[in-house]
C-alpha cells in the first residue's frame, strides 16, 4: 500500500505543470500584443466574424475611444514583459481600467455621446463637479491609473538627497597584537626567581652590615690604643 501511495504521489507531481513567474508574464504580454493587433484589424473589417463581433460590442461600450484600446493593450503587454515586480496582474488591470475611465469621461464631457454607453455613465460626474471640475476629476483618474501601472513617483530631488544615508566611513582594522598565554609552569618559575632575588638581596644587606660592624669595632679598638699610650 505504501509503495502504491508513493507511486501515485510521483505521478501527480509529474503531471503538474508549473510555470515560472517570468514565463507567465511573457505569455500575458504576448496575448496583449496579439489582441491589440486583432483590434486594429477589426477597425478595417479584416478579422472575420470575430472582428465584426468585437467591433460592434466595444464600439457600443467605448465609442471612438475603442480606437484607443490597442494602445492600452500594448501598454499592458509592455508592463507584463518588462516589469521585474511580482504580483503585478491586479495592479496593472486596475491602473489601466482607471486610465480608460478617465479618457472616457474627458471625451464625453468635451463631446457628449462620443464615448459610448460607458463614457456616458462616467460623464455623469458633470452633475457633481460641473464641466471643468469633471474634466479635472477624470484627468486625475487617468493619471492615477498610469502611476499605478508604471509605479511612478513625483519626489523632489532635494528630498531624495536628504533621505540618502551618509556614506559610511571605511573601518580600518587595527593589527592584532600578539597575546602571550602564561602557563602555570612559567608563573611558578618567575615566582621562584623573584624569591631568590629577594633572598640574595637580604643576604647582601646582612653581609654588608656585618662588615660595617667589624670595621667600626676596629676603629674603636685603634682609638682606645692611642688613648692608653703615654
Amino acid at each position: 500500500m505504501a509503495k502504491k501511495e508513493k507511486e501515485n504521489l510521483k505521478r501527480e507531481k509529474s503531471l503538474k505543470w508549473e510555470l515560472k513567474e517570468e514565463t507567465k508574464k511573457t505569455i500575458l504580454g504576448i496575448v496583449c500584443f496579439g489582441l491589440a493587433i486583432l483590434f486594429v484589424l477589426s477597425f478595417f473589417r479584416l478579422a472575420g466574424p470575430f472582428g465584426f463581433f468585437v467591433y460592434d460590442i466595444f464600439y457600443y461600450l467605448f465609442g471612438w475611444v475603442y480606437f484607443f484600446l490597442p494602445v492600452i493593450l500594448l501598454m499592458a503587454g509592455g508592463v507584463f514583459i518588462g516589469s521585474v515586480r511580482k504580483n503585478i496582474y491586479l495592479s496593472t488591470i486596475v491602473g489601466l481600467l482607471l486610465f480608460n475611465l478617465g479618457i472616457l469621461g474627458v471625451s464625453d464631457l468635451i463631446k457628449p455621446l462620443s464615448s459610448g454607453w460607458l463614457g456616458d455613465k462616467v460623464g455623469l460626474v458633470e452633475k457633481v463637479f460641473g464641466f471643468w471640475g469633471g474634466i479635472v476629476f477624470c484627468l486625475i483618474l487617468a493619471l492615477v491609473g498610469l502611476v499605478i501601472v508604471f509605479e511612478w513617483s513625483l519626489k523632489i530631488k532635494k528630498e531624495e538627497e536628504m533621505e540618502k544615508p551618509e556614506k559610511e566611513k571605511p573601518v580600518i582594522a587595527e593589527p592584532i597584537k600578539e597575546v602571550k598565554i602564561k602557563t602555570n609552569g612559567e608563573e611558578k618559575t618567575k615566582e621562584k626567581s623573584k624569591l631568590k632575588e629577594i633572598i640574595n638581596e637580604e643576604l647582601e644587606k646582612a653581609s654588608k652590615s656585618k662588615e660595617e660592624k667589624k670595621s667600626w669595632q676596629k676603629v674603636k679598638s685603634g682609638d682606645q690604643l692611642e688613648f692608653s699610650a703615654p
